[in-house]
């Protein structure tokens, strides 16, 4: 799915979310084994001390201080996945925020990090959030690439144009959340109750998808303990963000310099064309743009032009 996204850091950004899981599943597994082979040890020997639980499971591992009676026996299982969902949505928020950074600096966006973190509103007659930073993105618009990659990148099976508020105010909630898990001891505050209730009302085909990643609504001063199966659904959330909104930031007029840097990295500063057949030119830019993984344009004879006029090729 990453070959149709435009930017590198998209590209990087669903890497990451792939490693990411990549660690977290075999992860998860290892400790419900490791969970049911203490327990059996533990059920087959009288007295078990820490040392013995070490003997057999830890040594020669590097590990130091662990403690298997308490965290196989005593933990629940249903707690130890709420450590791994606390985990992952740290690291989701830690990816798109990143994300963000990276894709938006170098087009001179930065201004809209926040904006493209919530969903739109009005207040005062003053516009804010999504819709805010969708119409500075769509004001100065390439049509070299609007004409050239738009539809291609539109059609990414993680693009949801349509329901982008949606997401984001599904991200607002797992947000706040996330909030109150770092910074305020897992405690509930009215900020993520108002965010649940708001997301509360979102349905499944609200956000493109199959099924909704559910979050309880809790009373301000309830703890929080996240279920994992929901915070793997926002994950999905997360894609359809990037997904979407690389290509609607692929058409901005600065996005040229990312596809300038994109050529250059793969092809070089001035690369020569071996024919002055068109149709055979064309066919040639085609195997060389995709070589930068990007869809094949709709329109090459633009993109070519776009190479010329730049002195990339010749």
């Amino acid at each position: 799915m990453a070959r149709y996204l435009f930017f590198r850091s998209s590209r990087s950004a669903y890497g990451q979310i792939t490693d990411l899981f990549d660690f977290v599943w075999p992860t998860i597994a290892a400790l419900w084994n490791l969970r049911w082979q203490v327990q059996g040890f533990i059920d087959v020997h009288d007295q078990v001390t820490s040392e013995q639980l070490d003997g057999r499971f830890v040594v020669g591992s590097g590990i130091h201080g662990a403690n298997l009676k308490r965290a196989c026996v005593e933990q629940s299982w249903e707690n130890q996945q709420s450590q791994f969902a606390k985990f992952l949505l740290i690291d989701l928020f830690a990816l798109y925020e990143g994300w963000l950074s990276a894709t938006l600096g170098p087009l001179g966006l930065q201004h809209l990090e926040k904006p493209f973190q919530f969903p739109t509103t009005v207040a005062n007659g003053k516009t804010k959030g999504l819709a805010l930073a969708l119409t500075e993105v769509g004001a100065k618009q390439s049509q070299m690439l609007v004409k050239t990659f738009d539809k291609k990148l539109r059609s990414h099976p993680k693009n949801t144009d349509l329901n982008l508020d949606a997401l984001l105010i599904c991200y607002r909630c797992f947000k706040e959340y996330r909030n109150c898990l770092m910074h305020n001891g897992g405690i509930v505050t009215a900020g993520a109750k108002t965010a649940a209730e708001q997301y509360a009302l979102i349905t499944a085909s609200d956000l493109g998808s199959k099924e909704k990643p559910s979050l309880p609504i809790l009373d301000v001063g309830a703890f929080i303990n996240l279920p994992l199966r929901p915070v793997v659904g926002f994950s999905d959330v997360i894609l359809r963000l990037i997904a979407t909104l690389d290509a609607r930031l692929a058409v901005f007029q600065g996005a040229e310099r990312e596809f300038k840097a994109q050529w250059i990295a793969t092809n070089g500063r001035k690369y020569t064309l071996k024919t002055k057949e068109h149709t055979k030119r064309e066919r040639q830019v085609q195997r060389l743009i995709s070589k930068l993984a990007l869809p094949r344009p709709t329109n090459v004879s633009l993109v070519e032009q776009f190479l010329k006029d730049h002195q990339l090729v010749g």
